[in-house]
């Protein structure tokens, strides 16, 4: 595919609960339409897809809508991915 790559994958979070540590991002699926983040999940937590389009942008803006977990794996999808870079995290609450 010409035009996506992925350069580093970083994941990062502001709060733990009591049990639940950060979301774990098992793959990235980029095309010219979406991206596709598949995560694990834990049965009740919400994940929530974030972005910015830099690293230096001040706030990290979340995409609708958050997801329930299963206990399996959740596809977390971007429908709007803007090139040539977006930066992507994972919220669990």
């Amino acid at each position: 595919m010409t035009g996506w790559y992925i350069d580093t994958v970083s994941l990062a979070t502001s709060h733990y609960a009591c049990c639940i540590g950060p979301a774990t991002i098992t793959a990235i699926h980029p095309s010219p339409a979406n991206v596709v983040l598949n995560v694990n999940s834990i049965t009740g937590v919400t994940y929530t897809l974030e972005y910015k389009n830099r690293l230096t942008d001040t706030q990290w803006l979340g995409l609708p809508p958050s997801t329930t977990g299963t206990g399996g794996a959740l596809s977390l999808k971007d429908t709007n991915p803007p090139a040539p870079t977006r930066f992507y995290r994972v919220r669990s609450n």
